[in-house]
């Protein structure tokens, strides 16, 4: 495991990467739907739309995450959730997201690296 200045592993770093989009208000702003342990964010400050997502780490693993992230509905095809990382079969695009996605597949792979440390 590569190690950063400080002691940080690249996995801490790509983990707080994540955390940091997840509260981005620009990029993932998870945390209007879901709420979610870790982010210093009080508990009525986060949403209930969707699902809480402490422990979600045990439950699922990084690839799982991605290609939720990336695309929910080929998991629940009926979710309310945005695909971030796809452009095609959407309706409804704010103009500023048209023909790109939300989220980049590093940004992406960032926020599954937080939801995985959510044991």
């Amino acid at each position: 495991m590569l190690v950063l200045a400080g002691g940080a592993s690249a996995q801490d770093a790509q983990a707080r990467l994540g955390a940091a989009l997840i509260v981005d208000s620009e990029k993932g702003n998870c945390t209007i739907c879901h709420a979610i342990p870790g982010l210093g964010i009080p508990p009525d400050a986060q949403g209930n739309i969707g699902p809480a997502l402490d422990g979600v780490g045990s439950r699922h693993d990084r690839d799982w995450f991605i290609r939720f992230i990336t695309d929910p509905r080929t998991t629940f095809p009926d979710t309310v959730m945005p695909a971030f990382g796809i452009t095609e079969g959407l309706i409804d695009v704010a103009p500023e997201y048209a023909g790109r996605p939300i989220l980049t597949p590093d940004e992406i792979a960032a926020i599954a690296a937080y939801l995985e440390t959510l044991q």
